[in-house]
């Protein structure tokens, strides 16, 4: 018998790497692909990165996000930037297969602690990694660079959780000091490495007591538990907790910035998670994507009808949840694990209402309990041969993830042709149909490209960026017509979009790198004193007043520019700013406030940046 367990064992892991292989093929056509929509505001800073790889320049671009870990993978990246979006994906799709490989061990160790899942230990670990690995709701998580942090905190997270339960299982055999050390890891440093990879990584510990409330709560737990779980499980929590009741006006002020309420998010999201949960259970061709900004918004519970029926879905679902937890705590813990997943990013957050990464983690404990459940209602069926026929439909479905995920990787590596896709999938997206005008225009289709900005400009009359991507595509096209400039009511009192900053800013580039002769740097300079004016643009301050002095520097205003990077030095501790301040008041003749702003610029470089300021500031002084 034991020789049986361990060829068991051996083929699992053999299957498991074979799995891998196919994975990694499925997603191949994938990796020729373009950066989309936040991978360019996530990743610019890397072009100010040398290329010599210096630890600090490397630790620099980290902290200037809350994303360190994610970032300081970015910043080893920083010679693909921006030429070679692939690279940056092929390493999407390692953290991807690493995450599986995290979950077949997460699922060995489990179903090797938790009573009800010994006796699926033959089958779930391999079953449901294959299933969670080729779903093709993760596509637009695994080829999206910007979402790495959504990967790296789901792989830290399952580690995390695989190292806790195999510390579980150390004690439970009269190991505790290792025990204990695997644990702490576990919910320790697994839980800092998640948090940093992104925010929502904190839910580790809320994960670890689902488990041991549910799976868990017949194993007997080893001295000393509760106390530890107290310092490990309960503190981060009500750290959290504490966090969000004593910022919530600063965590709640980012609905200024939005087009719905608190309320509204809250009822809107029981649709979208309806909506997840069709597609993580019944996946459709032709419904996935990474652009859904024209999800409706509820306004009320009967507006629309369905926010009602989705209301008590969601209640239903989790009250279930909590009810099953002794009699079925596989189902249990399936439901409340997505929505313990859906906790921060899925309720009030003033964040955007949809976005399918937000599933990647939550869809774990779901698609493991619908595997379990499958298996359950197998082992009910007495004929053999329609156990094999149901068995050979069960490997089917999950051939049929495998070519619908083969299907969304290839349109992902095949920019126009997922442009023209998505467009017709979701035809009232403005982000779709501005990414297909995109596509159009970067493949020489001017005209094409033209008509829909013009279109979408006149159709949107509030929203600046249709007339912003016109603006860049005059760059490269100055031959086209000028759009008619509505600064008041599309800039100063227009409604926010996520993209305006960083489009603006590429317009700055383009100008600055003398490919942009068609539009002046005065038009961009009453553009961005227009935005900067709009109280929806606040929380883009810091950015918009870099544009500015860039700007004003541009335009011979050196005091304006001072004074605007001033702002911005409060926010960025890099040597840039004083450096551009220095160079500005030598322009004015202020030669002693350019020495004080090059020992600051001293103070915050560091490397060759440091040595170059230490020469300028003694030329300087030498001629003061």
């Amino acid at each position: 018998m034991p020789l049986m367990a361990r060829q068991v064992g051996v083929l699992q892991f053999a299957a498991m790497w074979l799995l891998l292989a196919c994975v990694a093929a499925i997603y191949s056509p994938g990796l020729s692909g373009a950066f989309l929509l936040d991978d360019w505001p996530t990743l610019k800073g890397l072009t100010q990165l040398g290329s010599s790889g210096l630890l600090s320049d490397t630790v620099q671009f980290a902290r200037e996000s809350r994303r360190v870990v994610t970032h300081a993978t970015f910043a080893l990246q920083r010679d693909a930037w921006p030429t070679a979006p692939e690279q940056f994906k092929v390493v999407g799709v390692a953290i991807h297969l690493l995450n599986g490989l995290a979950l077949f061990w997460l699922l060995k160790q489990l179903c090797a602690l938790a009573p009800p899942l010994q006796a699926a230990a033959r089958y779930l670990p391999l079953a449901a990694a294959s299933v969670w690995l080729l779903h093709p709701l993760h596509v637009s998580t695994v080829l999206y660079v910007a979402q790495r942090s959504t990967a790296l905190a789901a792989l830290f997270t399952l580690a995390g959780l695989g190292a806790y339960l195999t510390g579980r299982l150390a004690c439970l055999q009269g190991s505790h000091r290792q025990g204990y050390a695997w644990m702490s890891v576990g919910a320790g440093l697994a839980l800092v490495l998640a948090t940093f990879s992104k925010e929502n990584g904190i839910l580790l510990p809320l994960f670890v007591l689902l488990i041991e409330w549910t799976l868990l709560a017949a194993v007997v737990r080893p001295p000393k538990w509760y106390p530890w779980a107290s310092l490990f499980l309960l503190a981060p929590l009500l750290s959290l907790g504490g966090y969000i009741a004593f910022n919530h006006h600063h965590v709640l002020g980012g609905y200024i910035i939005r087009d719905f309420t608190l309320t509204e998010r809250l009822l809107t999201e029981t649709r979208v998670l309806a909506d997840y949960l069709g597609k993580l259970l019944l996946p459709r061709p032709q419904t996935f994507g990474l652009f859904f900004d024209d999800f409706a918004k509820s306004t009320g519970l009967l507006q629309p009808l369905t926010t009602l029926w989705s209301t008590l879905l969601v209640v239903g679902s989790i009250g279930g949840g909590l009810a099953l937890r002794k009699r079925g705590p596989v189902i249990s813990l399936a439901i409340l694990w997505f929505f313990a997943g859906h906790l921060l990013e899925s309720t009030f957050l003033p964040l955007e209402l949809y976005f399918e990464h937000r599933n990647y983690l939550p869809s774990v404990g779901l698609l493991i309990g619908g595997v379990w459940g499958i298996a359950q209602l197998l082992r009910h069926v007495k004929t053999p041969e329609f156990r094999r026929l149901a068995q050979a439909g069960l490997a089917g479905g999950i051939a049929a993830l495998g070519f619908l995920t083969l299907h969304e990787a290839r349109l992902w590596g095949e920019p126009l042709l997922q442009a023209e896709e998505w467009s017709k999938r979701r035809p009232e997206s403005r982000r779709t149909q501005a990414n297909l005008a995109s596509q159009w225009a970067s493949h020489g289709f001017a005209e094409y490209a033209a008509r829909s900005y013009s279109s979408m400009a006149e159709r949107y009359p509030r929203d600046p960026t249709p007339y912003l991507l016109y603006a860049e595509l005059r760059c490269h096209y100055p031959a086209l017509a000028e759009l008619p400039f509505d600064p008041e009511n599309r800039f100063r009192q227009g409604e926010r979009n996520l993209g305006a900053i960083a489009m603006l800013e590429r317009l700055l580039l383009l100008k600055e790198g003398g490919q942009c002769e068609a539009v002046t740097s005065d038009f961009l300079l009453a553009l961005a004193e227009a935005l900067s004016a709009n109280l929806r643009y606040r929380v883009d301050r810091v950015n918009l007043q870099l544009i500015l002095a860039r700007l004003y520097a541009a335009t011979g205003n050196s005091g304006a520019a001072i004074n605007a990077y001033e702002l911005v030095k409060k926010h960025r501790k890099t040597s840039d700013i004083p450096l551009s301040q220095a160079e500005l008041a030598l322009r004015l003749g202020e030669t002693k406030q350019a020495l004080a702003y090059l020992k600051e610029a001293e103070s915050r470089a560091s490397g060759d940046g440091l040595r170059q300021i230490r020469i300028l500031r003694s030329l300087l002084e030498s001629q003061d």
